[in-house]
């Protein structure tokens, strides 16, 4: 008995229908949580796209899975390679500020990116979610 002769043989309302109509929908991928590694953290992460993404922990999980698990290192090696390539009298506050700005610009493009995702999944699959 293979799933499509449960879900085709039994006209009407089957239970399997009712289970594959209310579980299609589009989860966030482990690429479109790299996307947002450094721009967001896990709990921004689950605020903006609630059901779609996976649980907090599950999100820290992806990142550890990837070498991403700290965020605060990463930032401050950020800040260490970008006051590096400035001028000498650059201050870390400019640095950060500067760091803060286009970490923003492109958490807004990332958030975006995956909103358009998950419009085009559901258009395709015709579900809502």
């Amino acid at each position: 008995m293979t799933l499509s002769w449960l879900f085709y043989s039994h006209g009407g309302d089957t239970p399997i229908k009712r289970i594959m109509a209310t579980q299609l929908q589009y989860k966030l991928s482990d690429e479109d949580y790299r996307s947002l590694f450094l721009k967001a953290d896990p709990y921004d992460i689950k605020e903006e796209f609630g059901d779609h993404a996976h649980s907090v922990s599950t999100i820290y999980r992806r990142f550890r899975k990837y070498g991403l698990s700290n965020l605060r290192n990463h930032r401050k090696n950020l800040e260490v390679i970008l006051e590096a390539k400035s001028a000498p009298s650059t201050s870390i506050q400019v640095i950060r500020r500067q760091v803060d700005y286009e970490l923003a610009e492109a958490k807004n493009q990332a958030i975006r990116n995956i909103w358009v995702k998950i419009a085009d999944f559901e258009e395709t699959f015709g579900c809502m979610s």
